[in-house]
């Protein structure tokens, strides 16, 4: 159970933004998906309200309609998600602490990224996609947003449960118009949900208790699909029991 422990609260990181960077430093990123997420394919259409394929759908009015349409993907790292919302003409706002994973996305999907300094943003894809760089929690995210559309692959999941109100605060900066009223938004949200008794993450689970207490008092939450992990998966082998993989689609308080 070291991995439980690897991650600790501190006064000069509270957000662990240097664990993270190390992490992928050493190249120590089971976390990484080497294919396109299949809940976000599954799902893609009660999001966006399109019978979306893997295939890219080309220069056509679809594409055209989609770039007016922006995903927020939060700790983003090198997703395969990211060139495949691309390819169906969506623009992506990502958010990542890490360099080396902006780096190495851009080199292997071909994005023609370039860094400005003064505004941490990372543009590329024909200026579809912008990156942020930087800690999380000090992201002037509500510059950049309301976002239509947004994609937790696994971000709430990753950060110790102490800071997940923060996490929220921010999310809810990302999706309310300068007014304060909410956008009309819609959010999937990737996660897992085991004993937190046997195992301290990361991932971290969410339970019905954490969607109470940090979605439903400002959202609609619905849950759409339950999967049990294998038994021979990483994270079930490190909690040492059952590990379900929850999808929850958001979206504004009813």
């Amino acid at each position: 159970m070291a991995e439980a422990n690897a991650v600790s609260e501190s006064s000069s990181d509270p957000f662990n933004v240097a664990y993270w960077q190390k992490r992928w430093e050493e190249n120590q990123i089971g976390f990484h998906r080497t294919q396109i997420n299949p809940f976000l394919l599954k799902h893609i259409e009660l999001v966006t309200g399109q019978k979306l394929t893997a295939e890219p759908i080309g220069d056509t009015d679809k594409f055209l309609e989609n770039s007016k349409k922006t995903w927020f993907v939060p700790l983003c790292g090198k997703t395969m998600d990211i060139p495949y919302l691309l390819s169906q003409g969506f623009r992506v706002f990502g958010l990542e602490a890490a360099k080396l994973a902006i780096e190495a996305l851009d080199q292997e999907h071909s994005l023609c990224l370039v860094y400005n300094e003064e505004t941490k943003l990372f543009t590329g894809a024909d200026g579809l996609l912008q990156i942020y760089m930087g800690d999380l929690f000090t992201c002037p995210i509500e510059k950049f947003g309301p976002f239509d559309y947004v994609w937790d692959r696994g971000s709430f999941v990753a950060l110790e449960y102490p800071f997940r109100s923060s996490y929220i605060e921010l999310m809810q900066r990302a999706l309310k118009k300068s007014d304060g009223s909410w956008y009309d938004f819609k959010y999937l949200m990737d996660s897992v949900q085991y004993d937190k008794s046997k195992y301290g993450g990361p991932p971290r689970s969410v339970d019905d208790i954490d969607i109470d207490e940090f979605y439903k008092p400002w959202s609609s939450v619905q849950l759409v699909e339950t999967e049990a992990l294998p038994e021979d998966n990483r994270v079930a082998k490190l909690v040492g029991g059952e590990v379900l993989c929850r999808i929850y689609f958001i979206t504004p308080p009813k």
